[in-house]
C-alpha cells in the first residue's frame, strides 16, 4: 500500500471541502424538493430522508478524498533496456538571437493564473482553518460529555417509593424494556434526562415534596 505525501493528502483534503461547496448545496436541494413531496406524508419518511440526506454529506467527501487521491497515486515503473548502438549526433549552432527579439520576449506578459491555480495557493490555509473549526467543536462537545457524566455521577441519590412503582408503571404502558434509572439529583434545577443507551432521570429535590401520584406521573 502506498503512503500518500503529507502535500498531497493537503491538496485532495482541500479540494475534497472545496468540492463539498456544491455537493452539499445539491444534497439540499434534493432534500427540500423530498420533503416537498412527502410534505403530506407520514413524519418517519421525512424524518428519515433527512438522515440519508445527512449520511450522504457524511460520505461525499470521504468518497472525493478517495478519488483525488487515486489520481496522486504513481503508476508501475517500467524500465527499458536498450541495445542499439547509439550514433553520433551532430547539432546545429544555434542562430543568434537578435537584441530586439530578446526585448521582444522580455516584454511578453505573464500568463493570469487561473481560478484553480488560485485555489492551490490557498488550500493550505483553507485545511488548516477547517482542522482548527473540527478541533473547537470536537473539544465543545468532549467538554459537554464531562458535563453530563458529572451530572449522572455527583450528587445523586436513589428514589424510593412512590416514584419508583409509578416509574415501573409508566415503563409497562409504553412498552419501554431497557432499564431507567431514577434518580434524585442536587445540580439539576428541573426534571432532566440524560442518555440514550442507558437513559437516567433526574430530580431536583425540591419537586419531590407535596405532590399527587398524578403529578408524578405527570413529571415522569
Amino acid at each position: 500500500m502506498n503512503t500518500i505525501p503529507l502535500e498531497v493528502m493537503v491538496r485532495c483534503v482541500g479540494w475534497a471541502l472545496v468540492h463539498f461547496i456544491w455537493q452539499g448545496l445539491a444534497i439540499i436541494a434534493l432534500l427540500a424538493i423530498c420533503l416537498r413531496l412527502l410534505r403530506s406524508g407520514s413524519a418517519n419518511k421525512r424524518y428519515f430522508s433527512g438522515c440519508v440526506a445527512l449520511l450522504m454529506m457524511a460520505v461525499g467527501p470521504i468518497i472525493t478524498f478517495n478519488y483525488l487521491a487515486a489520481q496522486h497515486q504513481p503508476g508501475p515503473t517500467v524500465h527499458f533496456t536498450s541495445t542499439t548502438a547509439v550514433d553520433t549526433v551532430t547539432i546545429p549552432a544555434s542562430p543568434r538571437i537578435s537584441p530586439s527579439a530578446v526585448v521582444h520576449i522580455a516584454q511578453t506578459p505573464a500568463p493570469v493564473p487561473s481560478l484553480n491555480q488560485r485555489l492551490e495557493q490557498i488550500l493550505s490555509w483553507f485545511v488548516a482553518l477547517w482542522a482548527i473549526g473540527v478541533l473547537g467543536l470536537s473539544m465543545k462537545v468532549f467538554l459537554g460529555w464531562l458535563g453530563v457524566s458529572r451530572l449522572r455521577h455527583s450528587g445523586t441519590q436513589r428514589l424510593e417509593e412512590p416514584w419508583i412503582s409509578q416509574l415501573a408503571g409508566l415503563k409497562q404502558r409504553l412498552q419501554i424494556s431497557r432499564p431507567v434509572r431514577l434518580l434524585k439529583s442536587a445540580l439539576v434545577e428541573v426534571p432532566t434526562v440524560i442518555g440514550w443507551m442507558h437513559p437516567v432521570i433526574l430530580l431536583p429535590a425540591s419537586c419531590l415534596t407535596g405532590l399527587t401520584p398524578m403529578q408524578i406521573e405527570a413529571i415522569l
